[in-house]
């Protein structure tokens, strides 16, 4: 549609960029112009030109007093572009979103904004319209919104900048991104010190995982020392490192070196080594990187050596109870009263072990030999009396 204005009741011709008349109409009572022609791509050039036509069609443009055409105008085509297959999707192992689809202007700019309006990418669709952009990672299920533009240049230098509506789609695809070796291994060296002039052995780093366990490092990891550092060796397999300490270092000087890890996968961390410089009086040791002791299962105390229990007294000689078993009729004596005393005197450590059993037994067979002894002196009375 080619719209202008011009003197009212005037017919107009419209011609493409390579000069063929494309269509033809007139201007109303308010020299207001509107002509549909056949499509045209946007950006070209068409020439808008006021004329007459005369009794066999032909058209004639106005001309000025030199003969020259005059009121032609040039514009641009100019379309609003809009957005076709819109599509947002988050491939695994990647910490982008690729926004894909189609302007229906080609060599349009697509801006992306996230859910809460935020323009988080821009790109430009190519001379078929199509475009891939790729944004910071969203999340699966995430609104994202697609809005096309295209800026067209007047014949008199002036920019128009026509917009599109637009277009919502959503997130598809895998949330989290597969993480990276970096993001799971923290490498660390401990601190080193030595006297000026001499070379640090501060060994091999220790690596952590994410619940800062001791791990070892993944195979093909490499190490190498940091850009533009000096006096510094490390080697590249196991990442052990030799700090050199300049001769005009001073006590209590800190130097720090910056050593690369690389890992497998491609990532990389930058990690720092310090050695703190000592006097002569120093040890002159480095601190070597040691695992920490797991901790042992609790246990019983230490065993320690109990006395041995203690012996029954051994009875002296001369002193011996007679165990002669008593005679019929006769009753079993009590011990003197001088050996109940010494039996009174026996260590209270001695009795102390001597089984509650054994007692009881002991006292038991007194007792019993006792009965037996009364028992004989009635029967013997009453046998005396009957006769």
């Amino acid at each position: 549609t080619v719209t202008g204005k011009t003197t009212p009741n005037t017919e107009v011709e419209v011609k493409d960029k390579d000069g063929n008349t494309i269509g033809t109409g007139t201007s109303d009572d308010k020299g207001n112009v509107k002509i549909d022609v056949p499509k045209q791509n946007p950006g070209d050039k068409v020439t808008v030109i006021p004329g007459k036509k005369d009794d066999q069609g032909n058209f004639t443009p106005v001309k000025d007093d030199q003969g020259n055409p005059r009121g032609g105008a040039e514009t641009i085509v100019k379309e609003t572009p809009q957005i076709t297959n819109p599509g947002a999707k988050n491939e695994p192992g990647s910490d982008k979103t690729t926004v894909t689809g189609k302007t229906t202007v080609p060599n349009s700019t697509v801006e992306v904004k996230d859910k809460d309006g935020k323009t988080i990418g821009t790109g430009t669709s190519d001379e078929n319209g199509d475009f891939t952009i790729e944004v910071p990672r969203q999340g699966s299920g995430d609104k994202i919104s697609v809005i096309p533009s295209k800026d067209y240049t007047n014949p008199d230098g002036s920019v128009e900048t026509r917009t599109g509506d637009p277009v919502e789609t959503t997130v598809t695809g895998h949330t989290p991104a597969t993480k990276q070796d970096k993001d799971i291994y923290e490498p660390e060296y401990k601190p080193g010190t030595g006297q000026p002039g001499t070379k640090v052995e501060v060994g091999e780093p220790i690596f952590r995982d994410e619940d800062g366990k001791v791990v070892n490092p993944p195979a093909g990891t490499s190490f190498k020392p940091g850009q533009g550092e000096t006096g510094i060796t490390v080697d590249p397999e196991t990442g052990a490192v030799v700090v050199e300490v300049p001769a005009d270092a001073k006590p209590g000087d800190t130097i720090e070196k910056s050593i690369i890890v690389t890992y497998p996968d491609g990532s990389s961390e930058s990690v720092t080594v310090t050695v703190t410089v000592e006097g002569k009086g120093g040890s002159g040791v480095t601190p070597t990187p040691r695992p920490t002791p797991e901790p042992q299962p609790e246990g019983k105390d230490e065993t320690k050596d109990e006395p041995a229990p203690a012996q029954d007294p051994v009875e002296k000689p001369g002193k011996t109870e007679d165990k002669t078993p008593a005679k019929p009729g006769q009753v079993a004596l009590k011990p003197a009263a001088k050996d109940q005393g010494k039996a009174q005197q026996a260590p209270a450590k001695a009795q102390s072990k001597l089984p509650q059993t054994g007692a009881i037994a002991g006292l038991t067979s007194g007792l019993s030999l006792a009965l037996v002894g009364v028992g004989s002196l009635l029967a013997l009375g009453k046998k005396k009396k009957e006769d």
